[in-house]
């Protein structure tokens, strides 16, 4: 019976913990969620704390060496979980920088924008979007336009005419006649632009689609660090 109320009073006891950590106590649903949502990690901790304290004293009589180890372990990954929890902005913008470094072409958010590794070849080849289908663009700022290769323009819903391939260009297979055509959304990582020109070349006059001035334009900046191209809006 003893260990019952010994339990009860840390029940009451984490109850009242909660209360203070959402701030006094909640008068309804909303306001419990809306404190809880800024102090779960503390009210997490506090709950595993205490739930181990309950276990131990409902099980049997603790040593008093074992309850303060317990307070120790808990203690310390209550300071963890809360650290976490502070600096998960932080935590997440490291995740982001690391994978941009590690995976070339993987468009990522930095705090100066969208960053982009060179691949092993010396390029900059840019996962993005354009209609919502997926793209690999070369970088270049020599283009002045998006140039789309036939298969990508087909996957993004773009099919010009046949009589709409007159505008000559030079490519890297020699000269090419290309469509000229504006595209709805063009998506590099969290950058988005809508109602961009571009171009279609014709099937085989293009390797990999281009990401040109029209679109670059538009940004605040873009630039080259290094192995590392960042883009800002």
């Amino acid at each position: 019976m003893r260990r019952f109320a010994i339990a009860f009073i840390v029940i009451l006891a984490v109850v009242a913990g909660v209360a203070w950590l959402v701030g006094g106590t909640p008068t309804t649903q909303e306001e419990l969620m809306a404190g809880l949502d800024t102090t779960w990690p503390r009210t997490v901790a506090l709950g595993l704390l205490a739930a181990v304290l309950t276990a131990s004293m409902v099980a049997g009589s603790p040593k008093l060496k074992e309850v303060g180890r317990a307070i120790t372990v808990w203690g310390l990954l209550a300071l963890v979980l809360i650290a976490v929890y502070a600096y998960r902005h932080d935590l997440t913008r490291m995740a982001q920088t690391t994978m941009a470094a590690v995976v070339p072409g993987m468009a990522v958010s930095v705090d100066e924008g969208v960053a982009v590794s060179r691949g092993a070849d010396g390029h900059f080849r840019i996962r993005g979007s354009v209609n919502g289908a997926p793209v690999t663009f070369l970088l270049d700022t020599g283009a002045s336009l998006i140039l789309l290769t036939s298969e990508d323009a087909t996957a993004a819903g773009v099919r010009p005419e046949r009589a709409a391939f007159s505008l000559p260009v030079s490519t890297a297979n020699g000269l090419a006649e290309v469509a000229p055509v504006t595209l709805g959304d063009v998506s590099v990582g969290s950058i988005s632009e809508s109602e961009v020109s571009a171009a279609v070349a014709p099937p085989g006059k293009l390797s990999s689609s281009l990401l040109g001035m029209s679109f670059l334009s538009r940004l605040y900046r873009f630039e080259i660090k290094g192995d590392r191209l960042v883009l800002q809006k």
